[in-house]
């Protein structure tokens, strides 16, 4: 007889990591056993993401909303973003960050930058918040309190293809030395009807997505097709 087991089950009987009320529903915390296991992963991964030229940053896990409007994610995803904190002797306010893009963002512009580094590969284990609706919660699967092995890649378009097809290529072979399989990859697509929740003229839109399909097409990745979600919270696939 087979079974499977649900990963909060697996959790419970390994002493992984648990959630409490008193912390707050979502918010995670990890046990000495999570915790060697997640060791062992991030330094697998560093491993090699060194050895294809990737250069760790660590950023804060907050900052002014001045970055997050410049961004879009006020503007856009504000109901998924914790609310805002004060400071008495500070204008403005501060979030916890949902996302590690701006952050990225201003790594990259924070020194001049010649197209001899590109392509540059900035990664980041990031701790970002969202504020995942209650009934939404699902132990690890959904969680209102995560890290994200993230890495923003700056490149110039005539070098993107390949650059992508690196990027999947290291994806591919950590899952096959970690035993995954059946996976497969959503090309998720802006929506014409709603140009006010994507940056960038749908000319620009429609190249990059086509960019991404001729990459899948040309490594017979496994495909499944769909159009953008209308919330980037629901949008689970990589950033790399």
């Amino acid at each position: 007889m087979s079974y499977q087991l649900d990963h909060r089950q697996l959790a419970d009987e390994m002493e992984i990591f648990f959630f409490d009320e008193q912390i707050g529903a979502g918010l995670p915390v990890w046990l000495p056993n999570g915790v060697a296991i997640r060791d062992a992963l991030e330094s697998f991964i560093k491993h090699h993401e060194r050895r294809q030229g990737y250069q760790r940053v660590s950023s804060p896990h907050v900052g002014k909303g001045s970055l997050f409007e410049a961004s879009g994610h006020l503007k856009s995803f504000g109901d998924n973003m914790f609310p805002p904190m004060k400071w008495p002797d500070e204008p403005g306010d501060y979030y916890l960050r949902p996302m590690n893009c701006p952050h990225h963002h201003k790594v990259f512009s924070s020194s001049q930058r010649s197209y001899r580094e590109l392509p540059l590969r900035i990664a980041e284990y990031g701790q970002v918040y969202r504020y995942e609706n209650s009934g939404s919660l699902r132990g690890l699967i959904r969680a209102r309190c995560l890290c994200q092995n993230d890495a923003h890649i700056y490149v110039s378009s005539s070098e993107a293809k390949s650059e992508i097809g690196r990027v999947l290529d290291l994806h591919e072979y950590c899952y096959s030395v970690l035993g995954l399989s059946g996976y497969h990859y959503r090309l998720s697509k802006h929506d014409c009807q709603r140009p006010d929740d994507f940056d960038g003229s749908r000319d620009e839109w429609l190249k990059c997505e086509d960019l991404l399909r001729q990459v899948l097409i040309e490594k017979n990745s496994p495909l499944l097709r769909s159009m953008a979600r209308p919330r980037f919270m629901d949008r689970r696939s990589t950033s790399k």
